[in-house]
């Protein structure tokens, strides 16, 4: 009885109060020609100039534990760097990497871009990774993977660990999210917080090798819309009174 009271309360509550509510726009999903590397995989995304706003996110999913760097640049200006801390599942990578025992620093940070192999370079064995590469300036090549292909866990886009960070793992599949870009636009000034055309760039990377055979990497942009847009927009102007009463009296 009380949870059809709470979910009565729930949409009276919605009946009532407007809000922006994220709607899809699209998703890329990919995989790469390497199973084992540091990186660096860059995926580029555009902002779209919605009016409301607009959330980007990146998700990882793997068979293994993995450990890597997320950097972000919009526009012109890099935002914090993020990771996903784990203990990566990488003994198979390690081996090939001359029977390691222990994952060591191999990069001393990520590349500025994705340097083409020189001339005459032969290509990296199936399922390793160069020995000796330093850690992110392996060349990878993000593959499309057409959509319903992939096997990506769809769950909820908000509760986010550490305001950017969210992930969901069990044996033999893991979920990494990265809460790229995520602005919402609750004035009555028309103009997106970004322009549209905005690039934006992320670069994932890591220190050690990770294992990401079976891996897939998805680009999921998303749109904010107001629920109910012409009450969305009284209630704008109400919360712009009532700043100007306030600011009157001060």
């Amino acid at each position: 009885m009380y949870a059809y009271a709470y979910l009565a309360i729930i949409v009276l509550f919605s009946s009532c109060t407007p809000y922006l509510r994220v709607k899809p726009l699209t998703s890329h999903t990919y995989k790469i020609d390497r199973r084992c590397t540091q990186g660096p995989l860059v995926f580029r995304e555009t902002i779209y100039g919605a009016r409301w706003g607009e959330k980007i996110v990146l998700r990882v999913q793997t068979r293994k534990k993995a450990d890597f760097h997320v950097d972000v640049v919009v526009g012109s200006k890099k935002r914090w760097p993020l990771r996903h801390h784990n203990v990566p599942e990488n003994k198979w990578c390690l081996a090939q990497n001359g029977g390691g025992k222990a994952n060591q620093d191999l990069s001393g940070g990520p590349a500025k871009g994705i340097p083409q192999p020189p001339a005459g370079t032969p290509a990296a064995p199936a399922g390793g990774f160069n020995p000796g590469t330093p850690g992110g300036r392996d060349h990878l090549t993000l593959i499309p993977v057409p959509r319903g292909k992939a096997p990506v866990q769809y769950y909820g886009i908000n509760d986010f660990q550490n305001g950017n960070l969210r992930t969901n793992s069990r044996p033999g599949k893991h979920l990494y999210d990265t809460l790229i870009v995520d602005y919402k636009n609750k004035s009555l000034d028309p103009k997106p917080i970004y322009p549209k055309g905005t690039p934006v760039v992320i670069t994932l990377w890591s220190k050690v090798p990770n294992d990401f055979e079976g891996a897939y990497f998805e680009i999921v942009h998303w749109r904010y819309n107001p629920n109910d847009t012409p009450k969305w927009i009284a209630h704008l102007k109400k919360q712009e009174e009532k700043r100007l009463r306030v600011r009157e009296k001060a």
